[in-house]
């Protein structure tokens, strides 16, 4: 007891006098490696080794971090796992973003037609960096020792960036100096994990809204790696267990994952290092050749940086084939496929007119004596594995903007897409970044899609939201006339 707390004695005194040598850089970097070499050694008797550590090893990353643009840090060796092609964009006489970044709209309104041009090759021109006509693929980095920060997409913080003492990148946005003086840096909780861990940065996304995001920004960039993983030591980090359940639903193991702690409202972000020995291995979308435009740090425009989006839907019928062989679905091979009306099914923004919409769908189906049977389902309210039947059987999809839309993900590569989104004035008022035309097409995530349309939800004096169904119905008979 007596030794051990002399030793810690020891320690601090040996940590004051290396912070205490700052007579210049060289110096001063000299301390701190003693520092971080002494704790190491003392590992098996410092009992507050993990306090310490991790105090010297957020030090060490806020070192790299705030010399990264300047220093000799070595980039990241990145390996390519696996190349996506690009999407044929079919052009829009009306504006060029159309069909590309943007979904295409539908509505008998020309001025409504004409205003939407204006905000996608106008105001909003430049609002995504993602280009669907741009080959990707995705690639695995290694990190030796490593730490990188971790934040949901609604914090403040907006740049991820990963580092050893010799490597060091950003993957997701630059940070100028300025940043670098912000306050929420030295504010990060810090988790040293003793595994070799396999990263994906995009994956955190807002509070509340798990599901979504773990479906558009988790299983499709899992899946990527999930080979590689499954007979390995390393651990897939994830954030709550709703990506556990969805990896359960492909049979991944659950040994295979490491959940740490969820990013909050409270704790939007975090520091996650791999302890000395261990390694870390970092995914992201890459650009092969070329290297993948981003917004600078400055941006506020959270859904810019969406590229590892642009494969969701490339993979997503594997995901759903996948799901449906480990769990033995049986699909009557002469059943007839469904036209899928999503609700609402929530007091939060409810669409008034939501069964004069399914009437309207309805007609649609009959006037063009189609087979296809129509289908409402509150897919809040169902389990994952129910979804994943009813939407592998869907001809069309259809329904608002939202968490359930995500589902489109793991429809079949013929399916269309009829997405209810709002204008400006069905947007205002809302907490966050809610633009017009809010859409799950983000930036060229649809665009794979044989057919994926928009049609507009208004706001009246009173605030009640109302679909435009005669634009639905045009919308439904455009799909139903290519078949």
């Amino acid at each position: 007891m007596h030794k051990t707390s002399a030793l810690g004695r020891v320690l601090e005194l040996l940590v004051v006098a290396a912070l205490a040598a700052t007579a210049d850089d060289a110096e001063a970097e000299s301390a701190r490696c003693a520092e971080v070499a002494f704790i190491q050694s003392a590992r098996s008797l410092f009992h507050n080794l993990e306090l310490a550590e991790q105090k010297a090893r957020f030090q060490s990353f806020m070192t790299m971090l705030s010399t990264a643009s300047t220093s000799s840090l070595k980039e990241l060796k990145w390996q390519v796992l696996r190349t996506f092609p690009a999407v044929e964009v079919q052009a829009n006489p009306a504006c060029s973003n159309i069909g590309g970044r943007f979904p295409t709209l539908v509505s008998r309104n020309q001025s409504l037609l004409d205003a939407y041009a204006t905000y996608a090759c106008g105001d909003a021109a430049d609002y995504f960096v993602t280009d669907p006509a741009r080959s990707l693929s995705a690639e695995l980095a290694p990190l030796e020792g490593g730490c990188i920060n971790l934040h949901n997409r609604w914090s403040t913080i907006r740049a991820t960036f990963a580092s050893n003492e010799s490597h060091g990148e950003y993957l997701h946005r630059d940070c100028p100096e300025s940043c670098l003086q912000e306050e929420f840096w030295h504010q990060l909780p810090t988790q040293v994990v003793d595994h070799d861990l396999l990263v994906l940065p995009s994956i955190p996304g807002p509070p509340g809204m798990g599901y979504q995001h773990s479906l558009i920004d988790f299983l499709p960039q899992a899946w990527t790696v999930l080979d590689l993983l499954w007979n390995s030591s390393t651990k897939l980090v994830v954030h709550s267990s709703l990506p556990s359940h969805l990896l359960a639903s492909l049979g991944f193991p659950t040994e295979r994952i490491l959940e740490v702690p969820p990013l909050t409202d409270e704790q939007p972000a975090m520091l996650l290092c791999a302890k000395k020995g261990r390694t870390m291995h970092l995914w992201r979308a890459g650009g092969g050749s070329r290297a993948l435009p981003s917004h600078p740090y400055q941006d506020s425009r959270v859904d810019g940086d969406l590229w590892h989006r642009l494969i969701d839907i490339q993979v997503g019928p594997e995901i759903s084939d996948a799901i449906a062989q480990y769990n033995g679905f049986v699909e009557e091979p002469f059943a007839p496929r469904l036209v899928v009306f999503l609700q609402r099914c929530t007091d939060r923004r409810t669409l008034e007119n939501e069964q004069a919409a399914l009437e309207a769908i309805s007609r649609a189906l009959v006037k063009s004596n189609r087979p296809e049977e129509l289908l409402s389902m509150c897919a809040g309210r169902e389990d994952f594995l129910e979804q994943v039947q009813k939407v592998r059987r869907a001809r069309l999809i259809v329904g608002a903007h939202g968490g359930a839309m995500a589902n489109m993900v793991l429809a079949r590569p013929d399916t269309g897409v009829i997405e209810l989104v709002g204008d400006a004035a069905a947007q205002k008022g809302l907490e966050g970044l809610w633009p017009p035309y809010k859409s799950n097409f983000y930036g060229g995530l649809g665009a794979a899609f044989p057919f994926y349309r928009v049609v507009l939800y208004e706001a009246d004096p009173h605030g009640k939201l109302w679909i435009r169904l005669d634009d639905l119905q045009t919308a439904v008979t455009e799909f139903l006339d290519r078949l």
